[in-house]
């Protein structure tokens, strides 16, 4: 497949799927995690109830190197439902595991674990972090995407450094809070990062963020890919400098340690 085909459209949709989810798990049928696995719900409401059925509140820790063993599963809803498990148990021992799977060939798996790590939160900041500048093109992304909305001084500080070396697979991945801090003269770092990822996503918030030199930087975009982009509007739109507050000093301190 063409690469700029490829970035126009998977980025927008690997990142949404990211953070959201909202997906269906099917129970698992077979590998090492399955006596722990195999029948949970097809939700992830369900695949913790079913957990805290059976293990209590806090699972141990036998339970939890079941589940970061099932993370390296050849079965893919097994590797799955692990990871969604993990994040709901707020496991901080598997931090480092979850990171790991931002390289799973299965793009939910990485979904899943995304996700999972920003239910752990500022515990997973300096692994994502240190992968930031990793050669992969959608590890850093992902990183990126899941220190954006961990609230945390540390990640926000690594993202602007990223932002000021024009770092373009991070950008991709944190644009949104990028939009949302408006950094004066960032505009040429976003637009860099439109031009070598094409990506429909990031285009259409060009076109909605009120700031002049991105919204023609997304018609641009849509000229040469041929795409149509609906008439910039205002109504749900993520503007330009509109902002994201961080906790003050010393919030998270008391999370940053080790175990649960």
């Amino acid at each position: 497949m063409n690469r700029n085909r490829l970035w126009k459209h998977a980025p927008g949709v690997l990142l949404c799927i990211c953070l959201c989810g909202d997906f269906q798990a099917s129970p698992a049928q077979s590998g090492s995690g399955q006596q722990v696995i195999a029948t949970w719900n097809c939700d992830v409401n369900g695949a913790w109830r079913d957990i805290v059925g059976r293990h209590g509140d806090r699972p141990d820790q036998q339970i939890e190197k079941r589940l970061v063993s099932a993370l390296k599963d050849r079965n893919t809803q097994v590797r799955k439902n692990a990871a969604i498990a993990l994040g709901e148990i707020r496991s901080v021992r598997a931090v480092k595991p979850l990171v790991a799977a931002f390289r799973d060939n299965d793009q939910l798996v990485r979904a899943c674990a995304g996700t999972s790590l920003v239910k752990i939160g500022p515990p997973a900041v300096l692994p994502l972090i240190s992968i930031l500048k990793d050669n992969d093109p959608f590890v850093p992304a992902l990183a990126a995407v899941t220190l954006s909305v961990i609230h945390d001084p540390q990640a926000r500080q690594a993202l602007m450094g990223a932002l000021s070396e024009q770092n373009t697979k991070v950008i991709l991945g944190a644009h949104t809070l990028f939009l949302k801090l408006g950094v004066p003269g960032s505009e040429a770092a976003l637009i860099q990062t439109l031009t070598k990822f094409p990506n429909r996503e990031m285009a259409e918030e060009f076109q909605n963020s009120g700031n002049p030199r991105l919204q023609q930087a997304a018609a641009a975009w849509a000229h040469k890919y041929k795409e149509w982009l609906a008439p910039p509007h205002t109504w749900g739109a993520l503007r330009w400098g509109c902002g994201e507050a961080l906790p003050p000093p010393g919030a998270n301190a008391i999370n940053r340690g080790e175990g649960r």
